[in-house]
């Protein structure tokens, strides 16, 4: 995959997708913009905006640790730091 270009370069799971232009495939089809990331990179953001992440913590957390672990996941939360 090449994220910054929105490019799948090569899938194992799904033949004809060598080359294929994803994120405007993605935008042309639903209308809107689209991203491609990794899916570790999506995993993280998915928990972090509506997963474990959005905690009752949330605002004393600055940043979350998201660790893929063989076939989990742990998330980790960073507490802000005294001022």
């Amino acid at each position: 995959m090449q994220a910054d270009e929105g490019r799948i370069r090569k899938s194992n799971q799904i033949d004809g997708w060598a080359d294929f232009p994803l994120r405007d495939w993605l935008q042309e089809v639903f209308g809107h913009p689209a991203k491609v990331l990794n899916d570790c990179d999506a995993a993280a953001l998915a928990e972090a905006s509506f997963g474990a992440g959005r905690t009752p913590l949330r605002e004393y957390v600055d940043q979350m640790v998201f660790a893929p672990l063989r076939n989990s996941y742990h998330i980790v939360p960073a507490f802000l730091g005294e001022e």
